[in-house]
């Protein structure tokens, strides 16, 4: 391992104590607030590997999610499987919808707002389905019943567990973007996205790994479904299959600089601070404060920082890098 990559990973391993310490010196009040804000980091995530790297404006992420969440949440309560293994089986589905949404999508060369319009499209006339579907409870919900302190049940008493596995969760995703930033897969992406045209030229097959970005994107994506709904302990259409999930991820990636590793890491850090400060200081007296105040922030990162945080991050990388490596030598 050479000076510059054992240096970044000496502030990544950092970084992650400071996460995995946080917990220990907050109360159960702001380990929720915690919890809220790395779920959008999660989402955004997912979101920027088909978003991000393959330039694919999705806007029924919602549908992934809920898919994550129905799936654990009916095999829980009907045949009372452990959620763990639904949010497996959860991710199967979901991925198996993304490898369906894909081939329908890219053979008939839906491209950028075609892209995004049917899949706001095929969104919202989900929702209208799950919220008439009496298979799955319709606009009644699921409740998941009420457990003991129970890893088979993934149900704890405090907050602190919750944290700690959606942490987990986190650093899986960072990892699978890590790796599909080095890799051919990223490369391909990329090229597809900057100019489909000229990756045609040079022989890339665009939608096989498009398709692959949809796949990772929903198996992930259904993941944090069943952590939420084991969190939240209730499933309704209005809350899972919800529009708002797409906005705000792509919103938390623009922020921070798509098609990067940690960018919507940050981009949603900032997102879902600046919601969650909105709604408990003026929230209260004027309503839909944090959605201005998003609004505000994201306005002001398109006339300013049109890439995002994205190259302020490459300078300060490129800084503690060569830091590093000078005072290695």
């Amino acid at each position: 391992m050479n000076a510059k990559n054992a240096y970044g990973w000496v502030f990544g391993v950092i970084i992650l104590g400071i996460l995995l310490l946080f917990p220990y010196f907050l109360s159960s009040y702001a380990v929720h607030l915690l919890i809220t804000i790395l779920s959008l980091c999660y989402m955004a995530a997912c979101w920027n590997i088909v978003g991000g790297y393959g330039g694919q404006v999705l806007l029924c992420q919602g549908v992934f999610f809920a898919i994550g969440a129905y799936t654990s949440s009916l095999l829980l309560v009907r045949l009372d499987v452990m959620p763990w293994m639904g949010m497996l089986a959860g991710a199967g589905i979901s991925a198996l919808f993304g490898l369906l949404l894909g081939f329908l999508f890219f053979k008939y060369e839906l491209k950028s707002h075609y892209f995004a319009v049917g899949t706001l499209a095929l969104g919202a006339a989900i929702r209208v389905v799950f919220s008439n579907w009496d298979f799955v409870e319709s606009t009644k919900g699921i409740i998941i019943p009420i457990k003991d302190d129970s890893f088979y049940y993934f149900q704890f008493a405090s907050k602190e567990s919750y944290y700690y596995i959606l942490l987990g969760l986190l650093i899986l995703i960072v990892l699978v973007t890590y790796w599909v930033n080095g890799s051919k897969l990223g490369i391909y992406l990329k090229a597809i996205r900057e100019n489909e045209a000229a990756a045609d030229s040079l022989g890339i097959n665009r939608r096989k790994f498009k398709t692959i970005a949809m796949v990772i994107t929903g198996f992930f994506t259904a993941l944090a479904g069943t952590f939420t709904a084991q969190y939240m302990l209730y499933v309704h259409p209005e809350q899972y299959v919800n529009l708002n999930l797409s906005i705000e991820s792509l919103c938390a990636c623009l922020v921070g600089g798509s098609a990067s590793v940690f960018g919507p890491i940050l981009g949603g850090i900032i997102f879902g601070t600046a919601a969650e400060a909105a709604r408990v200081y003026i929230g209260a007296t004027y309503k839909g404060s944090h959605l201005v105040v998003n609004g505000l922030i994201l306005m002001l990162m398109i006339i300013y920082l049109p890439r995002g945080l994205k190259p302020v991050l490459e300078k300060i990388s490129g800084y503690l890098k060569t830091g590093g490596a000078k005072a290695a030598d």
